[in-house]
Parts: C-alpha cells; structure tokens; sequence
C-alpha cells in the first residue's frame, strides 16, 4: 500500500468543527486515484496532509502510512522527492523568475549537478509539451501555462507519488486532455501514484482505478469509480460526471459508459434539455453595445509580439457573452484592456451604452489580492450595497479568505464585485475551482443580473457551463476574434473545441 489513511480526522488550528473527520482510505502504489466533493469538503486539505513540507497547522488524530510507515517519519529530502505536489493556485509555487530557472531549483536544491538538472528539465519540457516556455519570464505566462510549469518543475525530481489540486482548472479543453494524457502516461509507463481532486470528471473517471468522495470531511464512498456512478446519488457528484456516465447511470455497472466512444458503441444519445433559455441573437445588434473594441492591439514588451492583434468586437448589452480560447490566447488580456487596467498600443474600446467605466466591476483570475481583512464579512462591510449580494458568500463570512479553498474564495470574490453594484461584470474564470452545483447557482445568477439590465462578458475554459449559460460566444485564437456566434451554434458547428453533450448529438 503506497498510502493509508486509518481514521484520520484533522481540526485547523483556529477551527471549531474537524475539516477531515474519521477518514479511512487505501491507495495501492500505481493507483489513478480521483478525490472529489463540493467546495470545502476537504479535498486540498487531505492533500496538503499527504506531503509533510505543505501540511497545515492543527490537531489531527488517526494515522496517515507511507510505505508502511509514518508519515511524518520521513526525512526531509524524502518528503521532497518521492511525494510531489502541485497546488491549486499556480502562483503560490512559483519561486524563479524564468521557467527555464524554476525547473532546475528542486533539483539544484537537493544537490544536483547542473548538467543533469539541465537534462531533467528538457525531458520534461518534451513530455508536457512545454518547450517553447522554457526561455519565458514566469510572470509572462497564462494562468494554466503556470500551472503545467508547476507539474513539470516537480516531476525532474521523479517522484513515486504525485498529489494534484486542481491542476485543470486553468486549462482550456485541449490542453487540459494533453495533461490528463500526459498524467496516464505517467502512471502507465513509470508506475507514479496520481491522486488527483478534481469537480470535474469529464475526461479523468475513465483513467481512474479509484474514487473517494468527500462529503464534509467524511469519506462516503472509496472504491470502484463505476460503483460510485452506479451507487452515488449525491446531486452534485451526478452533475459532475461525464456526459455518458450520466446518461448510463441505468445500466448494469460494468457496461456504464465513461466516453463519448463507449456510449455511442452503446447507441445511446444526448437530448439538449428543454429548459435551457435561448433566444436568438444578432451579434451586430443595432442597439448601442454595453461594449465596443475596435482594431486593438497589445503587447507587454516591445520585443514581444501582440497578444492581441486587431481585435474587433461589440458586447450586447444584457447579454452574457463568453470568451474562450487556448491558454495563453490573450483572453485575460483582453478582460483586462476591456476593464481599463491595460492601455492598449493602438485601437478604441468603448462604453456606448454608459457614461461612465466607472460601471465596470471586475473578477481576476486569481481573486486572493481583492481581499485586505482577515474575514470575508469584514472585507464587506466596506462595501457600498454589500449585504445586497453577500448571500453568494453565505457561510463564508466568517472565514479568512486565505483559507478557503478554490471554489469559496470565487463564491466570496464575485460576491464582493458584485457589492459594487457595477453595470458591466467582467469575470476572469468565474467558475474555477467550484463545484458542479455552484456552476448552476453562478449560471442563474448571471442570468438574473442580465435580466436586470446588466451586462456579463466572461473568460471561461469551462465549455458546458459556456453552452449552458452564455448568450454569445467568441473564440480568440492568434490575438484575434475568430468566432463570435449563438452559443448553441457555436458549440454545433466545432469539432474540438466543444461539450461531449454537442459530441453525442452528432
């Protein structure tokens, strides 16, 4: 057994309530091991307790093995070596200011040699598919090309264990199948251990040997992943699954379809649910836009060149219009230009519909830096409106935003720009991080604001909560708008770049 947890329970330091209660689990060395649950059940912190150096503070009880032994037995280099960790917000790993220098400082830290450092990191730069980073500055890079530097920087230290929070949340749909590729080649071909916590199970429950299910701190399912689509009917857990186990749930357990492949050898298809609202939609809305870009260019250097290459486009006002794209597109660029936080080299963007930008309110990628007091509630008090919208953060007041986990700290961070009451919300990734039933609540929310008169553009990899929820949707690829259209005919006509839901009804 590569890890047990015997009746582990684990309090925060200044907690009253356990965050992990009685949790009893194995995984087998050479496991796919998929934990998932709601925002706060205690997926990051069990993980954090499987690698010593990044453990929390608190009092714990029960046991956690590894290989047999003790956890906090191992030495120091051991812990570094043989469990690797990759955390959910990219940022807080990265230490070197090139990524070339952040693939090297594990290894030259536990006293390698240059040349074979150097060696290490080429192989996985080609294994990831991340050579064309290896010269860049860290803080040039995109959220999810952050995120595959981390994975790569502790996979040269050739771990046996290899624990990941989230790593797909800032990947888009393509990039995020070459990591989940690139991951069950890991295991298939080195044997590495991947325990993985997830919300999202499309594209990962067919490569897992094993689930657990966290439920506030308890583990009530660890096993068979077709056992738990079969026996589980957690609401959220059955929203989180891939489009075919859902439509299989009915069938006996071991024909259960986990990919569009096995359901259509099945015969089984995808029927667009009645309810969705949809109406039909000019992109060229003769109506003054809630925003207007007209031929912008950007680039962070001179040397470099244009993130943003002439985009033109006009936002209808109450609308909800996704932004989507590959990872390092120039999406969050784009939001930010759009928010007044970048000047563009050339080009105009314009607020036809407002006097004032003033009406803009908007969520970054990584929302921690919004919040200034030690709890969320006091960080509202500050805020013109705030008890108008701090329902979103319900439950959440209390807490210190830093320890929330992924899916409560973009609940409390929407909650506060919201606060502010702006005509034009602009979301950077609004629903990373969160879990398939605040997915939903998030998607009314946004279409309750547009029914009030405001105005929603968001950059999201998220393509079924897209296909679910926008009005509109623009693809940006080489610095330009190359698609904007319907939601439903945007995701009809792709190939790739779309639902297994819009695969399924092919």
């Amino acid at each position: 057994m590569d890890l047990e947890l015997k009746n582990f329970t684990f309090t925060y330091a200044l907690g009253d309530s356990p965050a992990l209660e009685n949790v009893s689990a194995g995984i087998q060395r050479g496991d796919f091991c998929v934990i998932a649950g709601r925002s706060g059940s205690g997926k990051t912190t069990l993980l954090k307790c499987l690698k010593p150096s990044v453990a929390p503070a608190g009092r714990r009880s029960g046991e956690i093995l590894f290989e047999g032994a003790d956890i906090g037995s191992l030495s120091k280099r051991d812990a570094a070596e043989k469990i690797g960790y990759v955390a959910q917000r990219p940022d807080e790993q990265l230490v070197c200011d090139t990524v070339r220098h952040e693939l090297a400082f594990g290894m030259l830290n536990l006293g390698y040699g240059m040349e074979e450092a150097k060696l290490r990191s080429a192989e996985v730069c080609e294994f990831f598919g991340i050579s064309d980073l290896y010269r860049k500055k860290t803080a040039e890079l995109s959220g999810g090309e952050k995120q595959l530097v981390n994975l790569a920087a502790v996979m040269t230290l050739s771990p046996s264990v290899l624990l990941l929070d989230e790593p797909e949340a800032q990947l888009d749909p393509v990039s995020k199948n070459r990591l989940f590729d690139a991951l069950a080649r890991l295991n298939l071909e080195t044997g590495v251990t991947v325990i993985i916590a997830c919300h999202r199970l499309e594209g990962l429950l067919n490569l897992a040997t094993r689930l657990i299910y966290l439920e506030n701190g308890r583990a009530v399912f660890a096993g068979d992943p077709k056992r738990a689509v079969k026996t589980l009917d957690d609401d959220n857990f059955i929203k989180s699954l891939p489009a075919p186990a859902r439509l299989g749930r009915d069938m006996p357990e071991d024909r259960i379809p986990l990919t569009v492949r096995d359901a259509k050898r099945l015969g089984l298809s995808f029927r667009v649910e009645s309810g969705e609202r949809r109406a039909e939609i000019a992109v060229d809305c003769s109506e003054s836009p809630a925003v207007e870009v007209r031929r912008v260019y950007y680039r962070y250097d001179r040397k470099d060149e244009y993130i943003l290459n002439g985009v033109t486009a006009a936002f209808p006002k109450g609308k909800i219009t996704a932004v989507t794209g590959g990872n390092g597109a120039g999406k969050s660029t784009l939001l930010k230009v759009l928010a007044g936080l970048l000047k563009p080299q050339s080009g105009k963007v314009k607020y036809p519909a407002f006097e004032a930008q003033n009406a803009i309110g908007y969520l970054p990628q990584d929302p921690l830096p919004l919040f200034a007091e030690k709890t969320v509630g006091a960080e509202f008090s500050k805020k013109r409106g705030g008890a108008k919208y701090s329902y979103i953060a319900a439950g959440l007041l209390d807490r210190n935003p830093a320890d929330l986990s992924g899916g409560e700290l973009q609940r409390a961070a929407l909650a506060l720009v919201m606060s502010a009451e702006p005509d034009i919300l602009l979301a950077d990734e609004p629903v990373k991080g969160a879990d398939s039933l605040f997915r939903g609540e998030l998607g009314e929310l946004l279409r309750q604001l547009c029914d009030d008169g405001k105005t929603v553009i968001a950059v999201s990899h998220d393509l079924d909560f897209c296909r679910r929820y926008a009005d509109l949707c623009a693809f940006l690829f080489d610095g330009e708008i190359v698609a904007f259209a319907p939601a439903d005919k945007f995701f009809e006509d792709r190939i790739y770049y779309t639902t297994e839901e819009a695969r399924l009804t092919k």
